[in-house]
Parts: C-alpha cells; sequence; structure tokens
C-alpha cells in the first residue's frame, strides 16, 4: 500500500486511505505504514471506513 500512495502524494495526487480496509504485506508492518502516511498531508488523508461514510 505504502508504495502506491507515497509515489501518488508525490506527484500531487490527492487521495484518501481507509485504514481498516487495506491489505498489509504483514501484520506487524501495518501501523508503520499507516503512521508513514500520515506524515503526507494534505495529500494524503487517513480515514475509517465509517468516516468515509459519514458514519464517525
Amino acid at each position: 500500500m505504502i508504495s502506491t500512495v507515497l509515489p501518488a502524494a508525490d506527484a500531487g495526487v490527492r487521495l484518501t486511505v481507509v485504514t481498516d480496509a487495506v491489505a498489509h504485506s504483514a501484520a506487524e508492518n501495518g501501523p508503520p505504514a499507516l503512521h508513514t502516511m500520515s506524515l503526507f498531508p494534505p495529500q494524503v488523508d487517513l480515514r475509517s471506513t465509517a468516516e468515509v461514510l459519514g458514519e464517525g
């Protein structure tokens, strides 16, 4: 996931990562990848499914 998100952000694309709907290469890789992506606002917006659907 991070190998797709960061190049897109670097290219100027704004995107939302739905944090509870992504696949990780390994369970221990998920939190550090999400943390790294959180360092790239406003291009990268981290949100839960509930937030995206307007429920949160």
